[in-house]
């Protein structure tokens, strides 16, 4: 059973499902390798271009409008449901802030200590790391920008263009496909981009959702924690937790519908899996997937006190 099992679901007729386990497996830095020793790499590579939808423009940001009312406020609310999350909402987009491990490229830090040590009111995981299953977190793909300074990763450029969310000193969040060029080209006062963090997928642009349930074998079904700004100005961290029999996870699209939900007009999925953190006043708030606790992660979404 041990070895037939593995056989028929990824040589069985069950595509949907063969998708699904393959996103969830290869997405995992612990079991990314069970997927190649079934499958070819061609085919593997054939999942993450079938059927998925792709951002074909920027953020219009006239459909962000910033309400002035109760900035000082921050909401906590459990997700309910065929899943189990945490949802953080912040009234004031200018507090939200990006901060980096103190160890970068060498090593990553806890969600937690990186916000502690930057004595942050909340905070989730955002940047993902590359490197092996112990997780030492230092390493990235992309960029990330505080306070107006960039932060690169591994191999990129100032032209290498990246899902990001990024935001402007105006508070407004843009999402999309930019590079750093592109962000740093409107020097307007109150246009210029002060934070900034590139992962992905985009889940929600200018309204529109960019998944479907058909791109979910992509991705499959795991933790998952991303970022989205209502078009009053609101901007949400979202944390659902997985991995275990209760609760295994959420796709991309049906993270993508929370977000329509609550409001949201554009969103951005961060890093997932067992890096899914929210922290909030001192302590974790969600379930973290790692047996080990937190993971070590490059950078964070907060929000300042």
């Amino acid at each position: 059973m041990v070895i037939t099992f593995p056989l028929l679901l990824f040589y069985g007729p069950f595509e949907q499902s063969k998708k699904m386990v393959i996103g969830a497996t290869m997405t995992s830095t612990n079991f990314g390798f069970l997927p190649r020793l079934f499958l070819f790499d061609d085919y593997l590579k054939s999942l993450y271009t079938e059927g998925h939808s792709s951002v074909s423009g920027q953020t219009d940001e006239s459909k962000v409008v910033i309400s002035n009312k109760d900035l000082d406020k921050i909401e906590i609310e459990d997700i309910y449901g065929a899943y189990k999350g945490k949802c953080i909402t912040i009234h004031d987009p200018k507090k939200v802030v990006v901060y980096c491990s103190k160890n970068i490229p060498n090593k990553g830090q806890a969600t937690s200590q990186i916000a502690k040590e930057n004595d942050a009111k909340a905070a989730i995981n955002g940047q993902g790391f590359i490197g092996d299953v112990k997780g030492t977190g230092g390493k990235f793909v992309g960029y990330m920008i505080h306070d107006y300074n960039v932060i690169n990763g591994e191999n990129n450029t100032p032209s290498s263009q990246c899902d990001v969310a990024a935001f402007r000193e105006n508070g407004v969040m843009l999402v999309g496909k930019y590079s750093i060029n592109t962000l740093k080209e409107n020097t307007e006062s109150g246009k210029k981009v002060k934070e900034a963090m590139s992962f992905g997928p985009v889940l929600l642009q200018n309204g529109k959702i960019l998944y479907s349930s058909d791109d979910d074998g992509t991705w499959g079904m795991a933790p998952r924690t991303a970022i989205g700004q209502k078009a009053n100005g609101e901007v949400i961290f979202l944390t659902i937790d997985g991995r275990s029999f209760s609760t295994p996870g959420i796709t991309m699209s049906q993270l993508a519908k929370i977000f329509v939900q609550k409001g949201v007009i554009n969103a951005l999925n961060l890093d997932g899996g067992s890096s899914t953190t929210m922290y909030y006043n001192g302590k974790i708030i969600n379930n973290v997937s790692n047996p080990m606790g937190e993971r070590y992660v490059p950078g964070i979404f907060a929000v300042k006190k």
